[in-house]
């Protein structure tokens, strides 16, 4: 990882996004930052405030940080701003991938997985909905409780999910179900289970986002460690 951000990625964005030695204090180095984070992400540590203790802690951490540990609110306001520049270092890891054959480019599973992140139940969904007379989760509230689903036309007297179960239960479809199984399954797995990552710590689709990001780079930078990269 460390060589990997000194040496194969263009980091420029993130170092033109968060100089401000002209306006301020020399700003903390956005690649050793990603640097702490990524590999904080690797051995589990979630939460800004391990990160920091980690940095006058932990051998590894004081060395990729070079013995100057970062504040918890600078790592979590350089999490929370990353955005969109995370989807480039994640694309750019990803052409790596590919150029070390590690994508094979004949079958791409999708799928997804449900893990909480930092909101109460009561700002979710209908806690903030503005229309609560309407809202379906609460329907003694509600002043109209009919709810009427519009499928278009259907030639045919199957359902969506008897289509779905019919394609699965083939030949073709147990097939590539397997596959699905050995494709995707062990990248949730490997997230949820080993490096811990059980429920996100940011609020807003934006910055969940960005933390999920930074973990499947991770997971991607452990594959090339894992085939010899940079040996």
């Amino acid at each position: 990882m460390n060589h990997l951000l000194d040496h194969e990625l263009d980091l420029r964005p993130l170092d033109a996004r968060f100089c401000n030695d002209a306006s301020g204090s020399p700003a903390y180095p956005p690649a050793t930052l990603l640097k702490l984070i990524l590999f904080a992400c690797s051995q589990g540590i979630v939460s800004s405030r391990g990160i920091e203790d980690a940095c006058r802690t932990h051998v590894t951490f004081i060395a990729l940080s070079g013995d100057s540990a970062a504040h918890f609110t600078t790592v979590a306001g350089f999490i929370r701003e990353l955005g969109e520049q995370i989807t480039d270092v994640f694309t750019q890891v990803l052409f790596i991938c590919d150029a070390q054959g590690l994508i094979g480019r004949e079958m791409f599973a999708i799928d997804g997985v449900k893990l909480p992140r930092n909101a109460s139940k009561a700002k979710c969904v209908c806690g903030p909905c503005e229309l609560r007379d309407q809202c379906l989760r609460y329907p003694e509230r509600s002043a109209v409780r009919q709810v009427v689903f519009f499928t278009g036309k259907n030639q045919t007297p199957e359902s969506h999910t008897q289509e779905m179960k019919r394609r699965i239960d083939s030949e073709a479809g147990r097939s590539r179900y397997a596959q699905r199984l050995g494709t995707v399954e062990p990248v949730f797995d490997n997230i949820r289970r080993n490096k811990r990552l059980n429920r996100f710590t940011l609020r807003g689709r934006r910055k969940v986002d960005t933390q999920w990001k930074l973990f499947c780079l991770v997971h991607n930078i452990e594959k090339l460690a894992n085939h010899g990269y940079a040996q």
